[in-house]
């Protein structure tokens, strides 16, 4: 519709945009080769993703090993295969919408019996609206008696020994240590594989060596030997307070992929302001008049997300008066800054005075979540050669008084001599 300037249409048509459908896919698995004894099934996880703009069908199909002659070639495989759901159920298609993801398994029985013998098989993943369409594996299975296994676990484990909880802001990251042990029986080198499962858009997930080399495919691990593995989970941009869950921290021989050991870390994406606040010594103090009294107190952002703190203080009374080194700190999560207060007495203080006072700690974001402490100072006046003022003051009238009598005294002494 087209408008005059007065507001008026000078007409209006009707516009059809048709977008063409376009067919994609990415599949990955994370082991090509499995171990297994004679009839234990060998799990190959198949991750696939349609990267599409239509809802797709895709067929999963299981092949021996194509001959080189004719790859396209895909005869039933020498051992019993399926491809099977995370519950189990044998599956043959599945359907995706538009970037949805889905994981399924392929198991083969081992039917061989000699020590390392093998098998070849080939997977496939095609789009059964595009032939063009489509993932291929190929895969190996090899005969073994030895069992091969990673176990994985939190390298400082809580209350629950297999679940670690923290609360991050948006764009926060927190990293975590966890140590993968070779529990399988074989004494031959193995590599375990680490993955994470589950929070793919609120989260991403870096692995690291000790020597801060990032991890980028297998691990190696020596039979019966561990490895200590750095985990970094940072907030993808634009996740907000609110979201958050369970990410799951995965890791297995990559010859016994689909049996995995797992750790749990669950995530709660949410705003921390949060201020410790702590007098070092004892609240109540005293002082001799002349002194002033030096209090140290500890500011710590007990959040998640830098905090500019503000220290307030209440109003000076009856002469006295309070200083504060520094009437605002930033600090980052978890920091901890010592800030003086110093308290003086009246100058002209004639009575033991005690002067109580609050010294507040307020975030910049988040006042409502203020942290006080109540603190008092007593002081003593000065106790020269005649005590405190007022000992000092009686102590004139009693001498005045001396001099009045002595005075008169003497006058009428002087009046008898007459």
């Amino acid at each position: 519709e087209l408008a005059s300037s007065t507001g008026e249409s000078y007409g209006s048509d009707s516009l059809i945009v048709t977008v063409a459908a376009s067919r994609s896919m990415t599949a990955s698995m994370p082991a090509l080769e499995q171990w297994g004894k004679t009839n234990d099934v060998a799990k190959f996880p198949i991750t696939f993703t349609n990267t599409g703009n239509v809802q797709d069908s895709f067929r999963l199909t299981a092949c021996d090993d194509p001959p080189p002659s004719n790859p396209s070639v895909c005869d039933a495989p020498s051992w019993p295969a399926r491809f099977s759901d995370e519950a189990g159920s044998e599956v043959t298609t599945v359907s995706l919408a538009p970037g949805a993801t889905v994981t399924v398994t392929l198991d083969i029985t081992v039917l061989g019996e000699d020590e390392f013998e093998a098998e070849k098989f080939q997977a496939r993943v095609r789009n059964l609206n595009d032939g063009s369409v489509e993932e291929r594996f190929d895969l190996t299975v090899i005969v073994s008696n030895h069992v091969y296994k990673m176990a994985v676990a939190l390298s400082e484990p809580g209350e629950i020994p297999d679940l670690m909880e923290v609360e991050l802001p948006p764009d926060g990251e927190v990293e975590t240590w966890v140590i993968i042990t070779n529990v399988g029986t074989s004494n031959f080198p193995e590599n375990a594989i680490i993955l994470a499962s589950g929070l793919e858009g609120v989260v991403d997930v870096i692995y690291y060596f000790e020597n801060g080399t990032q991890v980028d495919g297998e691990i190696p691990v020596a039979s019966g030997a561990s490895v200590t593995i750095r985990v970094a989970v940072i907030v993808k941009d634009g996740v907000q307070n609110g979201a958050g869950g369970i990410l799951t921290v995965s890791a297995a021989s990559t010859r016994n992929a689909a049996e995995l050991s797992s750790v749990r870390i669950s995530i709660d994406i949410r705003t921390v302001n949060k201020v410790g606040f702590e007098v070092d010594g004892d609240v109540a103090r005293s002082i001799e008049y002349g002194e002033v009294a030096h209090i140290l107190i500890n500011v710590t952002n007990e959040g998640n997300v830098e905090e500019t703190v503000r220290l307030l203080s209440s109003n000076p009374m009856r002469g006295w008066s309070i200083e504060l080194t520094e009437d605002e700190v930033i600090l980052a999560p978890g920091e901890t800054r010592q800030v003086e207060v110093i308290v003086k007495p009246p100058t002209n203080l004639e009575q033991p005075d005690t002067f109580e006072f609050t010294i507040t700690a307020e975030p910049a974001s988040a006042p409502v979540a203020s942290q006080p402490i109540d603190l008092s100072v007593s002081a003593n006046p000065s106790s020269g050669l005649f005590g405190s003022g007022s000992n000092l003051q009686t102590f004139g009238l009693v001498v005045l008084a001396t001099l009045i009598i002595g005075a008169m005294v003497s006058s009428i002494r002087g009046r008898r001599n007459l």
